[in-house]
């Protein structure tokens, strides 16, 4: 598993970015939007922890600014009817700590906020 990366920052759009190692070897990933937001200039230095989520039809590599985010993505990951892109917008509206206080609190609202996370999900 690929589960760090350091790096230049090639390119980004979207919610995506290219970092490119010393070996040369480019990785496209995809972020969170305030990862995304924090992301430095093009061509600087860069460090992501990642996560590679493989399915039939494709393997994703998801990038973090903190350990923290990637271990939360896991575990959202493990959620019936969360896959790798809703982890990743409920990652891109919370942080972790938000994302703790509004399960502690069972706070359904706040979850549904979330693109594709109806109230049975959010529950």
């Amino acid at each position: 598993m690929i589960a760090y990366l350091e790096g230049l920052l090639a390119e980004t759009w979207g919610t995506s970015c290219i970092v490119v190692t010393r070996g040369g070897v480019g990785y496209e990933l995809d972020l969170p939007a305030h990862t995304m937001a924090s992301l430095p200039g093009r061509g600087e230095s860069v460090a992501l922890y990642t996560s590679l989520v493989v399915r039939e039809d494709a393997q994703q590599l998801f990038g973090f600014a903190t350990f923290e985010e990637r271990q939360v993505f896991e575990v959202l990951l493990t959620i019936s009817k969360v896959g790798a892109r809703t982890a990743l917008a409920i990652l891109s509206l919370y942080r972790p700590d938000d994302l703790r206080r509004i399960v502690l609190e069972e706070d359904v609202d706040a979850l549904t906020r979330v693109s594709g996370i109806g109230k049975k999900t959010a529950q």
